[in-house]
């Protein structure tokens, strides 16, 4: 993508749009692939102002099913669904897509959207593996579309603050000491502990 790939705090905020009072901008159209994560991002996107998800791509029934079917997740939500990300794309005129997806299944999907122009959001983790990083950057800076990687503990207020205290003052750090606390753990045989895919529960 000849303009790289963004972390969070590195957006380039001199291209936000600023709109003139009482002038009305049309809602930025998203897709979603993976409704696992998924879910929680048209939950969310849900509460922007100025953005709708008008599609979702989800192949496994099951997890559908588990959500009160196809059809209801529809209705409720106001958007298609697809099995098929690639059917979604190219039947939707969308401004950007969201491929909340396990690592091991994101390539293909990187290059769909990035040969298509559509900016992405990608969750994290980026890659099972350093090398397998390192291809992906490389593939999204062939792409002329922005590649935004999700993660969000960065933009916390409280890390923005310690962000900014490390290139003034206080300076860079040289040793951290962190507990992070969370109330799930993926199951022994769970595809996150696969050094493939996910290789683990923080990556």
């Amino acid at each position: 993508m000849g303009k790289g790939i963004k972390s969070s705090l590195e957006i380039d905020r001199s291209q936000d749009i600023t709109l003139a009072k009482g002038v009305e901008m049309a809602s930025i159209k998203l897709g979603i692939v993976g409704l696992g994560l998924g879910q929680w991002m048209v939950e969310t996107v849900k509460k922007i102002e100025g953005a709708q998800v008008v599609a979702a791509a989800e192949n496994m029934p099951a997890r559908l099913d588990s959500m009160g079917g196809a059809e209801a997740y529809e209705k409720e939500n106001d958007l298609r669904l697809y099995q098929d990300a690639d059917q979604m794309m190219d039947d939707e005129s969308l401004d950007a897509i969201a491929l909340a997806v396990m690592p091991k299944h994101r390539r293909a999907l990187i290059e769909s959207a990035g040969n298509r122009g559509l900016p992405m959001l990608i969750e994290k983790p980026w890659a099972g593996n350093v090398q397998i990083g390192r291809e992906l950057v490389e593939l999204c800076h062939s792409f002329d579309a922005p590649c935004q990687i999700e993660f969000p503990i960065r933009c916390m207020p409280a890390m923005v603050r310690l962000r900014e205290l490390m290139t003034g003052n206080l300076g860079k750090g040289w040793i951290a000491n962190a507990n992070l606390m969370m109330g799930w753990c993926p199951p022994p045989k769970s595809k996150h502990w696969d050094p493939e895919n996910h290789n683990g529960l923080l990556n």
